[in-house]
């Protein structure tokens, strides 16, 4: 969480240099990556997931996306590959209702999007994305079935955002949404359903909770300070950036070469299948 905490800040201590920001940041050592892309976590969760297939291994690629996802193109290619390869990945829609200002059923004419990628084939529920509990199972569940060879699945969650789009602030004035909307969804925050339902259960004590939520704001405390006391990254090498030094296959393929050398009838060297 420190690097986490400290690339949001831009600082040489974040999980990426404080290069990448909130938009692109990503945690390699526990394989979690993230890009700006609308759709792209989709597609590039797809490669991870071919490339899961052809080491032979049994890992699973899960990509986590906003309904507005489902307005590109590329989403509905990627579930329709992954459907036909029996690909070891897991899409969850957080359905949120909103792209910025603009609700579900202004882009889209039905509100069936777990039903629409039925239809290609894929395995797919439609849940109710603020019960925990419910969330847990459900990816217990299709992340099991996919490592068991089982193919793809999407979990449509419902849920929704309390704050504006781009957040810390408030966007509502704009007047996209009406307040008793959004009172109706913080009655149900995740959270204090979790709790009541813990509560209820007898399985967790009240004086309990009560020490998860001071370990809790301990924990993001020292994680905000970490980041507000560590560096600003120095100037980086932007070629090193964005260029391997190291290309031999190109440096093959694209080998200047004398014109009196030069035989038309030479074998090509091009990747085939093109």
């Amino acid at each position: 969480m420190d690097a986490l905490f400290a690339e949001l800040y831009g600082k040489a201590g974040g999980a990426n240099g404080g290069l990448a920001g909130s938009q692109d940041i990503s945690f390699p050592p526990r394989r979690f990556y993230s890009g700006a892309i609308l759709a792209g976590a989709a597609a590039i969760s797809l490669g991870a997931a071919l490339a899961c297939r052809l080491k032979g291994g049994t890992e699973v690629a899960v990509a986590g996306f906003g309904e507005s996802a489902t307005d590109e193109g590329i989403l509905w290619e990627t579930v329709n590959y992954a459907a036909v390869a029996k690909l070891p990945v897991v899409f969850v829609c957080e359905n949120n209702n909103y792209s910025v200002f603009s609700p579900q059923l202004k882009r889209q004419a039905l509100d069936n999007i777990s039903a629409r990628v039925a239809s290609f084939g894929v395995r797919s529920a439609a849940i109710f994305g603020n019960d925990a509990m419910e969330v847990q199972r459900t990816l217990s569940r299709e992340i099991a079935r996919a490592r068991a060879g089982e193919g793809p699945a999407f979990i449509e969650a419902y849920t929704y955002r309390w704050s504006g789009h781009y957040g810390p602030e408030s966007d509502d004035l704009v007047g996209y949404r009406n307040a008793a909307e959004i009172e109706a969804w913080k009655e149900n925050c995740p959270i204090s359903l979790l709790e009541e339902a813990m509560r209820k259960s007898g399985t967790h004590a009240q004086v309990e909770l009560e020490a998860f939520r001071r370990e809790v704001a301990s924990e993001i405390a020292r994680c905000f300070s970490f980041a507000k006391s560590s560096p600003f990254p120095k100037a980086p090498d932007w070629d090193a950036l964005n260029f391997a030094a190291g290309s031999p296959v190109a440096d093959r393929l694209l080998a200047e070469v004398e014109l009196a050398d030069f035989d038309a009838q030479q074998e090509s060297q091009q990747a085939k299948g093109y």
